[in-house]
C-alpha cells in the first residue's frame, strides 16, 4: 500500500525521500527543491527545481516519482483568505473533504473514472478543498487512474488530493471508505464530507451549493445535510453521450442536455430522489460532518462493511437523523449526473422467473452451495433464485440490524409474506439462515451494547433557527 499525502502541485516546496540511487542511499534523499513540470510521458514524474545549500542559486532539475517526494508542510496549508472571521460563530466553516472510492477492474471504468475526477477537479468554489481517493483493482489500472489524478492535481491551485493506492486486486467499497476516513481524519478532523461514486459527474456548483444550503438553511455542523437533484444516465448513454459537455456548456448551465434530441430517452432528471422506476436515494446525496463517519465505522466491523449492501446501512442512518428531508432546490436542477443503478429485481419476479432463466445466469455455478440446492430443491427453486431470495433478506438485515428495530421488523414483515405464499416455511428458513450470518459479523461486548443502546436515535440540537434534530456523536 502507498499513500499520497498530497500528491504535489506545481509551485510546491517539496523534499525527497527513500531514494535508491544505489548503495549507499542517494545523496538527494533529505534535499528539498520546488516542483516545476509533471510529465506524464515520463511515467507519471515530476521535475524538481533543487535547492542549492548555502546560496540562493537554483540547483539541478531532477525527475522524482511522487513516491519519493513529500510536499512541505507549508505548501499543504488550505487556503482560509474568505474565512477569517475567528469568532468561531461560523458552524459551516470547516473544509469539504470529497472521498473517492475507485475499483477498477477495466479499460471502461477508468476512461469513466477519468471524467469523474476532471469534474471534481473543475468544482466552483470559494475557498481549498481537499479530495482522497482509494484506489484498487489490476496493477495496470491502478497506475492508470494514479496517472490520471497526478497529470489533473498537479495543475490545481484550488484543490489537494490525496491518494491510497492499496495494492490490492479487490476491496469493497466501504472498506475504502473507512480507510479514506481516517486519511481524511488524520487531515483535517472537523471537515464536512461528500462521499462520491467513482463514475459520477459532478455539476460545477455541486460543492458550494451544498456548503451554502446548509449554512443559508441554518443546519447545525453536526447535522447531515441532503440535496437530491440528479440526472440518471441510463446504460444506453454512448461513451460520447456520457460527457460533461454533453450536459453544461458552463458552470451556471443545467439544461444542455435537454435541447439534445439524442439524450431525451437516456437521461432522466429527478429533483427529489423519486424516479419513475426505481427509489433513487444514495448516501452520496449528502454532506455528511466527519464524526458521523467517524461512528459509523466505529460501530461497524469490517465485515458488515465489506458487505456490498452496506451503503443501504449508511443511507438508512442519514435518512433518521439528518434534519431536513432530501431539498429540492429549484435554482439548482441537478448537481449530480450518475449512471443509472437499475431497480434490483423484484422479489416476486424472481420467484416466478422460470428456472432454466436463472441457471442460465454466468454467476449460478459459483453462487450457492450444496445446503442451497437442497434447500432449493425443498421449495422448487433453482439454487440461484435461491441466492438472490437470500439477498433480498441480507440487504433487510444489513440495512437495519442492531440500530431500527422497527423498520426491520416491517420490512422482515413484507418479504416473508412474498416468500412464505410462494412455498410454506420458505421465508422463515431463510431469514433464520440469514439473521445467523448477519449476527456473526458483529462484533460482541461494548459496540454491541452501543447499538442496542440507540446509537443512532436523534437528538435535538437548538440553534438560531430553532430545533432541528440530528446524531451527537
Amino acid at each position: 500500500m502507498v499513500i499520497y499525502a498530497p500528491l504535489p502541485r506545481l509551485g510546491d516546496k517539496v523534499a525527497i525521500h527513500d531514494l535508491d540511487d544505489a548503495s549507499p542511499a542517494s545523496p538527494l534523499n533529505g534535499k528539498t527543491g520546488i516542483v516545476k513540470n509533471f510529465f506524464l510521458d515520463k511515467g507519471s514524474r515530476y521535475e524538481i527545481q533543487m535547492r542549492r545549500t548555502n546560496t540562493s542559486k537554483n540547483g539541478n532539475k531532477e525527475i522524482i516519482r511522487a513516491s519519493n517526494i513529500l510536499v512541505e508542510e507549508d505548501s499543504d496549508k488550505v487556503n482560509d483568505n474568505d474565512n477569517d472571521d475567528s469568532s468561531g460563530e461560523d458552524n459551516n466553516r470547516s473544509g469539504v473533504h470529497i472521498l473517492i472510492p475507485c475499483h477498477v477492474d477495466s479499460e471502461q471504468i477508468a476512461v469513466l473514472f477519468l471524467r469523474c475526477v476532471q469534474s471534481v477537479a473543475d468544482q466552483q468554489v470559494n475557498s481549498e478543498f481537499r479530495v482522497f481517493v482509494g484506489l484498487s483493482g489490476p496493477q495496470k489500472h491502478r497506475d492508470s487512474c494514479l496517472n490520471i489524478i497526478s497529470a489533473i492535481s498537479s495543475q490545481q491551485t484550488n484543490s489537494r488530493w490525496y491518494v491510497e493506492d492499496t495494492g490490492e486486486e479487490t476491496r469493497a467499497e466501504f472498506e475504502h471508505l473507512r480507510h479514506l476516513v481516517d486519511l481524511s481524519t488524520s487531515v483535517d478532523a472537523e471537515a464536512q464530507l461528500l462521499l462520491m461514486n467513482n463514475v459520477a459527474l459532478m455539476h460545477p456548483l455541486r460543492t458550494i451549493v451544498f456548503v451554502e444550503g446548509k449554512k443559508n438553511l441554518g443546519i447545525p455542523k453536526e447535522c447531515p445535510f441532503p440535496l437530491s437533484c440528479k440526472l440518471l444516465l441510463g446504460g444506453n448513454i454512448t461513451a460520447e453521450e456520457g460527457q460533461m459537455g454533453r450536459l453544461i456548456t458552463e458552470s451556471k448551465d443545467f439544461n444542455f442536455w435537454q435541447v439534445d434530441p439524442s439524450l431525451k430517452d437516456k437521461i432522466e432528471w429527478v429533483s427529489n430522489s423519486r424516479s419513475k422506476n426505481m427509489e433513487a436515494d444514495e448516501y452520496f446525496d449528502y454532506l455528511i460532518p466527519t464524526s458521523v463517519m467517524m461512528k459509523f465505522f466505529r460501530l461497524n466491523p469490517k465485515g458488515v462493511t465489506s458487505s456490498k449492501f452496506c451503503g443501504l446501512r449508511l443511507l438508512a442512518i442519514l435518512q433518521k437523523i439528518a434534519p431536513v428531508d432530501a431539498v429540492d432546490m429549484p435554482i439548482y436542477p441537478w448537481l449530480l449526473a450518475q449512471y443509472k443503478i437499475g431497480t434490483k429485481q423484484k422479489l416476486e419476479e424472481i420467484l416466478t422467473a422460470s428456472s432454466d432463466d436463472n441457471d442460465n445466469n454466468d454467476d449460478a455455478a459459483t453462487s450457492h452451495s450444496d445446503s442451497d440446492k437442497e434447500l432449493a430443491e425443498r421449495h422448487s427453486l433453482s439454487p440461484i433464485q435461491l441466492v438472490q431470495c437470500r439477498e433480498h433478506l441480507e440487504s433487510i438485515l444489513i440495512g437495519y440490524y442492531k440500530w431500527n428495530e422497527e423498520e426491520l421488523l416491517h420490512a422482515r414483515e413484507k418479504k416473508l409474506v412474498v416468500l412464505n405464499n410462494h412455498s410454506a416455511g420458505l421465508g422463515d428458513d431463510l431469514w433464520n439462515q440469514v439473521e445467523t450470518e448477519v449476527r456473526a459479523l458483529f462484533d460482541q461486548g461494548s459496540v454491541d451494547e452501543e447499538l442496542q443502546r440507540g446509537a443512532w436515535t436523534p437528538l435535538p440540537i437548538t440553534h438560531e433557527g430553532g430545533s432541528s434534530y440530528c446524531v451527537i456523536s
